[in-house]
C-alpha cells in the first residue's frame, strides 16, 4: 500500500515536471518564431528612440489593476463567509502572482493560495476552488465584453464585426445565470464584481496606451488596443510558462490580419510582459515575511 502511494507520488511529480517543461519549451518555440519573423532592427530602433518617461505610467497602472484584482477576490472571498484584511488579502495575492511564476505544471498561485487559505481558515477547498476560479471568470467577461466594444470601428473585412457589441449583454445575462448558478450567493455581487473586472482591463488598457505612446505609435489605437485584449486571453491559458510567447504570437500574426505596425505591436508585447514579470517577482518580499501569521490561524502578518 506505501509502495503504491509512493509510485503514484512519484508518477504525479513526474507528470508535473513533464507538463512545466513543456510549456517552457512552447514558450522558447514561440519567442523564436516571432524573433525569425519580425524586423528585429525596426524592434530595436523604436525601443532605443522611445520616450522612456512613459513607462512610469505604464507600471502605475498596471500596479493599479493588480490591486483592483485582488480587491475582486476578496469581495468573492467575503461572499462565502471567508474574512481578510484588505491589506492580508493583497499580501496574499501578490504572493500569487509571484508563484505562478515558479511553481511547475497545473500548480499555480491560485493553487497556492487555496492551500494556504485552507489550512488558516475553516472554508471548504470546492469553496475557495470555486471562487478562483470565479474570479478568473469574471475577468474573462470583462475581457470580452470590452473587446466586443472596441470591435465597433475596426475593419476586419466583414460588416457584421461592426455589430459584435451586440453580444455584450447577453454575454452578461448568460454569465449572471451561469454563475447564480454555479454559487446563488454570488448573484447580489455579480455587478460589483464585474465592474471592478471592467476596471482592471481598463487600467490595463491604459498601460498598454502609455507603451504606445513610449514607441511613439501615432494613433489610432483602437486595433492594438484589441489586439491586446485578445492576447490576454491567449496568454491566460495554461500553454505557455507565464504566458511568454503567447502574447507575442498573438500580436505577431494580429498584427498582420489587422495591418498594424509589427514592430510597434510586438514591442509592446515585449514590454508589458517584462512590467508583469517584475512586478510579479516584486511578490517575493512577501515570500519571506508574509503570511507565516495566517497560517497559524492570524488574520495579518508580517507587522
Amino acid at each position: 500500500m506505501g509502495k503504491q502511494g509512493t509510485d503514484t507520488g512519484s508518477h504525479s511529480l513526474w507528470k508535473k515536471r513533464a507538463v512545466f517543461l513543456a510549456k517552457i519549451l512552447l514558450s522558447v518555440l514561440a519567442l523564436y518564431l516571432v524573433y525569425h519573423k519580425v524586423d528585429v532592427d525596426a524592434i530595436a530602433s523604436l525601443l532605443r528612440q522611445g520616450n522612456w518617461w512613459w513607462i512610469l505610467p505604464a507600471v502605475i497602472t498596471f500596479v493599479g489593476s493588480q490591486v483592483l484584482s485582488a480587491f475582486r477576490l476578496n469581495t468573492l472571498f467575503r461572499s462565502i463567509g471567508l474574512t481578510l484584511t484588505e491589506t492580508a488579502n493583497l499580501r496574499l495575492y501578490w504572493l500569487g502572482m509571484y508563484y505562478n511564476l515558479l511553481l511547475p505544471g497545473g500548480i499555480g498561485g491560485d493553487a497556492y493560495k487555496v492551500v494556504v487559505l485552507r489550512k488558516a481558515r475553516n472554508v471548504r477547498t470546492r469553496d475557495l476552488v470555486l471562487t478562483t476560479l470565479a474570479d478568473r471568470g469574471f475577468g474573462l467577461i470583462a475581457l470580452v465584453s470590452l473587446g466586443l466594444l472596441l470591435l465597433m470601428p475596426v475593419d476586419l473585412g466583414h460588416p457584421m464585426t461592426r455589430w459584435a457589441f451586440a453580444l455584450v449583454p447577453i454575454i452578461l445575462w448568460v454569465s449572471w445565470l451561469v454563475i447564480g448558478w454555479i454559487q446563488a450567493r454570488w448573484k447580489p455581487i455579480f455587478w460589483r464584481a464585474l465592474g471592478i473586472s471592467l476596471l482592471v482591463q481598463i487600467c490595463q488598457l491604459l498601460s498598454v496606451m502609455a507603451l504606445l505612446h513610449l514607441v511613439g505609435q501615432p494613433f489610432p489605437w483602437t486595433g492594438y488596443l484589441v489586439l491586446f485584449l485578445a492576447s490576454s486571453i491567449l496568454a491566460a491559458l495554461p500553454l505557455s510558462y507565464g504566458g511568454a510567447g503567447a502574447r507575442e504570437i498573438a500580436f505577431l500574426y494580429g498584427a498582420d490580419w489587422l495591418q498594424l505596425n509589427q514592430a510597434s505591436a510586438i514591442s509592446i508585447s515585449i514590454l508589458f510582459y517584462l512590467i508583469t514579470l517584475i512586478v510579479s517577482l516584486s511578490g517575493m518580499y512577501f515570500s519571506f515575511r508574509a503570511w507565516h501569521g495566517m497560517e497559524a490561524g492570524h488574520e495579518d502578518s508580517g507587522k
